[in-house]
């Protein structure tokens, strides 16, 4: 095996950038504004398009908030957050502690709260295709690799805490 394999067989087989993950996003608010327009708003009892507002953007800014705490603990670790990288060691502190995943997490706080603030009922839909996407084409490959990787002590870790929350 030569030194090009060697880097490319320590790494997750994730084909895909991250980023992807909002094609369903992008695409439900552009059909939501160009093609069918379905709404939702909450009552006005309930402060009506304010509170909706409101809500999506503390969802929103939790998921930005949360990114931020899990690229921190990369940063630690010396770890570079790109899924094309080599892990070097298992991360259990800040959200890595309560989540396996709180970049994949934090993606769909984000998504939720664009839908909840937009009152897009379309966007909020989408979020299913964006969990599987993440799970299967991300989030799987990901514990493959760390499992080949770490053996025991990434078991350890997954018997510990939990994929998502």
């Amino acid at each position: 095996m030569n030194d090009l394999e060697r880097r490319n067989s320590d790494r997750a087989d994730v084909r895909m950038p991250p980023a992807v993950l909002f094609l369903p996003m992008v695409l439900a608010v552009a059909f939501h504004y160009l093609v069918w327009p379905l709404g939702f708003s909450l009552p006005q009892v309930l402060g009506g398009w304010i509170t909706r507002v409101v809500v999506g953007g503390l969802v929103g800014l939790t998921g930005f908030g949360l990114s931020g705490l899990a690229i921190v603990q990369f940063r630690k670790t010396g770890q570079k957050v790109d899924v094309g990288q080599s892990t070097t060691s298992i991360i259990r502190t800040g959200p890595y502690r309560l989540s396996r995943n709180p970049m994949y997490l934090a993606a769909m706080l984000v998504h939720l709260g664009i839908g909840i603030g937009t009152g897009s009922a379309w966007v909020l839909v989408s979020l299913a295709p964006a969990v599987v996407m993440a799970h299967f084409l991300a989030i799987i490959p990901e514990e493959n690799y760390l499992a080949r990787k770490f053996g025991d002590e990434y078991r350890s870790y997954k018997a510990s805490v939990r994929r998502w929350l």
